[in-house]
């Protein structure tokens, strides 16, 4: 939605403990704490980053339980965009 791509990483490893989403903007990628919606890594333009951490928690428990869920299954499911 807006220009932004979000998604949880295929690569994670069964040891990380904290949920976190990938997000993907104008060909860069960042990563943001689901829990404290801080930048794990990368950069996104203000706008941007309000939009998703207002996503975030609007729909932080689903994002923990598809979290859980990809961790021991390796599915995610889907969750409905910023409106």
């Amino acid at each position: 939605f807006y220009g932004l791509v979000m998604a949880f990483s295929g690569l994670t490893s069964r040891r990380d403990t904290k949920p976190f989403l990938l997000v993907i903007h104008d060909g860069k990628d960042a990563a943001l704490d689901i829990n404290s919606l801080e930048l794990a890594y990368g950069q996104l333009p203000d706008q941007k980053l309000l939009l998703v951490k207002a996503w975030i928690e609007l729909h932080r428990e689903e994002l923990i339980a598809s979290w859980q869920l990809g961790k021991a299954t390796g599915d995610y499911f889907k969750i409905a965009p910023l409106q």
